[in-house]
């Protein structure tokens, strides 16, 4: 995807049916919910000694995926997520319908810029350690390893 490695998993849709016990879900409701779940995930990555890197890194990925999720008419949109002493990662569910990421146009490509699509996955993919779909793309989980990569587009 955009030359950067994604993997496809059926499975990481089991965490909204069985979270474990470190894990933690939220129904996304609005942008306060949203804006909450951003106050816990920096809150976990700074007990972790995470850089402001990564929690930027973590916090633009779940900008993106949301923003998607909204824009795709989810009104109430689940993220299950986990931060622990070496990765901080989210998974979110979205009822996309007819998405495809590996058709999204480059939005690196001259004949692109001015078009938005393409562009949030891409800072996605460019900024995570791990990115992974479900088979049908209704589902995109996160992992962002403490002292992760740059900006890689």
């Amino acid at each position: 995807l955009f030359g950067k490695k994604v993997f496809i998993d059926d499975k990481i849709r089991d965490c909204f049916d069985s979270p474990t016990d470190r894990s933690r879900m939220l129904l996304i409701k609005s942008e306060n919910d949203k804006e909450g779940l951003q106050c816990s995930l920096y809150a976990g990555m700074e007990d972790n000694k995470f850089s402001d890197d990564d929690t930027y890194a973590i916090w633009l990925a779940l900008e993106e995926a949301y923003k998607n999720a909204v824009e795709a008419g989810n009104g109430e949109v689940p993220v299950n997520y986990l931060v622990t002493n070496s990765n901080a990662q989210f998974t979110l569910k979205s009822k996309l319908s007819n998405f495809d990421p590996t058709k999204l146009p480059d939005p690196r490509k001259d004949e692109n810029l001015e078009n938005p699509r393409g562009k949030g996955i891409l800072l996605i993919v460019s900024t995570m350690n791990e990115v992974y779909f479900s088979e049908d793309y209704s589902c995109i989980k996160v992992v962002r390893n403490k002292g992760g990569k740059n900006l890689d587009v």
